[in-house]
């Protein structure tokens, strides 16, 4: 079955594609060595994205699609593309329903769930206590920041109370007004300048019973009350053994391929059939090897630099083995430019306690910041 799949980053997403037997065609704005070596891919321009990939999709033959991140702001192109395109997903009526806060809000209270306050007028957060500023158009936690006491544009931004408590990620399988709890995975957030923008998974994340219970029917509340199909996320504080509901992403997200590669599941492949396809393939059984959790780390530029010259042996570049949890993916051109604080590439790490894939992701992700911290106008080699 061919797929195209669009979005800021598209590699994620084919992988699993692979994973699930499907043929991926891409659409993204890095085209990455690692992605146009299994699959189709176009690089879309920073400057006329996202409504620049309309000319691109018009141009392919029509096949099924599904969008990852940040499409799930801008209902109006998804419904464009899908006029050529069969979506696998959720389309422009209900992304413009769950990414209304309070919408959102009002779905948590009416089901008797923790919700944090939420206003889309700054008056709320004068009221005293801590918030947080977030566009109304967010992703990968992009332009967050601490409420400073001044009130922004009310079109373009919303305010929502402070909860403390670890940040994860749970991944649902929606169809039917049903939701199948996937898993969930600590998000590690946070790079230098934006702190709260996203930087890595680990997953899966061990629940307790009780919070198991709770984000299941979380879920449940979600799927039903928005008709969600196919993957979505939920972004989560968890305190008090409670979910408390920060973001919705009616997507394939980031912890997709995190669970993948923990589990073996092919969820893509699920995905598909719950969005009404029928992928008709025959998908090699996934690995899991002796590892229990699985973690990604976006590594940030914090200098001047370009990619160095490695060898593609290191690499998951042209191998069938995407079952396989890479070193590295996302992988630049050798010698692509990189300012401080730029995403330069995702660094992997297999551990069988959640203590050790940390301690291993850590290790990875110092090792290629003192590998890009050398000479700015020198590939190291």
């Amino acid at each position: 079955m061919d797929i195209l799949i669009c979005g800021a980053s598209a590699r994620a997403a084919a992988f699993s594609a692979i994973r699930a037997g499907c043929r991926p065609t891409s659409l993204d704005l890095f085209a990455d060595r690692d992605l146009t070596s299994v699959c189709p891919a176009d690089k879309v321009p920073a400057e006329s994205f996202p409504s620049g990939l309309l000319r691109f999709c018009d141009a392919l033959e029509p096949m099924p699609w599904l969008y990852t991140g940040s499409l799930e702001n801008y209902p109006e192109l998804v419904d464009q593309i899908s006029k050529r395109h069969h979506l696998l997903g959720n389309a422009a009526r209900t992304l413009s329903a769950v990414r209304d806060p309070l919408r959102v809000r009002d779905a948590l209270e009416a089901a008797g769930l923790p919700s944090p306050r939420v206003g889309v007028d700054g008056e709320i957060a004068l009221r005293g206590g801590r918030w947080l500023t977030k566009p109304l158009a967010s992703a990968g936690g992009l332009g967050i920041r601490e409420f400073d006491g001044l009130r922004s544009d009310p079109g373009a931004v919303y305010y929502q109370e402070w909860i403390d408590g670890p940040s994860l990620s749970s991944l649902f399988l929606g169809g039917g007004g049903e939701a199948e709890f996937v898993g969930a995975a600590l998000q590690l957030i946070g790079r230098p300048g934006a702190p709260f923008a996203y930087a890595g998974n680990l997953g899966p994340w061990p629940l307790s019973t009780v919070e198991r219970k709770r984000v299941e029917r979380l879920g449940a509340v979600i799927g039903s009350t928005f008709r969600l199909v196919g993957l979505f996320g939920v972004d989560f504080i968890l305190r008090d053994s409670w979910p408390w509901v920060v973001e919705i992403n009616p997507r394939y997200t980031a912890s997709v391929e995190v669970l993948e590669l923990a589990t073996g599941r092919a969820l893509l492949e699920e995905h598909v059939r719950a969005c009404g396809g029928r992928p008709n393939v025959t998908r090699r059984p996934g690995r899991t090897k002796d590892a229990v959790f699985v973690g990604k780390r976006i590594v940030f530029a914090d200098r001047p630099c370009r990619f160095p010259s490695i060898r593609e042996d290191d690499l998951m570049i042209g191998r069938p083995e995407v079952e396989e949890t890479p070193a590295v993916a996302d992988i630049p051109q050798e010698g692509e430019p990189f300012q401080p604080g730029d995403p330069v590439l995702t660094v992997f790490a297999r551990g069988t306690t959640v203590t050790d894939c940390f301690a291993r992701l850590q290790k990875r992700e110092q090792m290629w910041i003192d590998r890009l911290g050398g000479d700015p106008e020198t590939a190291l080699r």
